[in-house]
């Protein structure tokens, strides 16, 4: 015999709260990485694996993959689903070319966010459109902001970038 019991909205939300939050990993350095299984997105490509270690800003991950194609994105957020992947077995990654830190403004309008090592990683026209730039493009820019410095903790980094690519419309 099956029985139902309702609850309000608010409830509901309080209960999924609490379900949730032990898988929530609480990351201030990036040695809190280091066994976490991770999905990541860099200028130029996307890859996942297990972090077994750091070193500086790299982190080398086991059971690696690159994935040429994720498909729909959301699709792999949500079902774990990808169109394309190749297992590389080992593979190390700069975590600095993943976080955004800073954008340039440019004569005619467009933006450019950048990452460390000054790589454009979108860009967005005076229209309020963002894409994907081209990391390879040499950007003439009128005004350099940065987003923080090197004193700056992690996770105040992520949360600054986060910001950023909420405001723009990057999720």
């Amino acid at each position: 015999m099956t029985k139902t019991i309702e609850i309000s909205d608010e409830s509901n939300e309080k209960i999924k709260e609490q379900l949730t939050a032990d898988e929530l990993v609480d990351i201030s350095t990036l040695d809190d990485l280091v066994g976490q299984k991770l999905y990541i997105r860099t200028v130029t490509y996307h890859c996942t694996g297990k972090v077994v270690k750091r070193m500086g800003t790299f982190v080398q991950l086991e059971t690696a993959a690159w994935i040429a194609d994720s498909g729909r994105f959301m699709g792999t957020i949500k079902d774990g689903t990808l169109d394309e992947v190749e297992p590389v077995g080992i593979m190390w990654v700069n975590l600095s070319s993943v976080l955004p830190y800073g954008v340039w403004s440019c004569a005619d309008g467009r933006e450019v966010i950048f990452n460390r090592q000054y790589h454009p990683m979108y860009e967005r026209e005076i229209n309020g459109k963002w894409a994907r730039a081209d990391p390879g493009e040499w950007v003439h820019w009128t005004k350099q902001t940065f987003l923080y410095d090197d004193s700056v903790r992690l996770h105040k980094r992520m949360q600054l970038a986060a910001a950023l690519l909420k405001e723009w419309g990057i999720g």
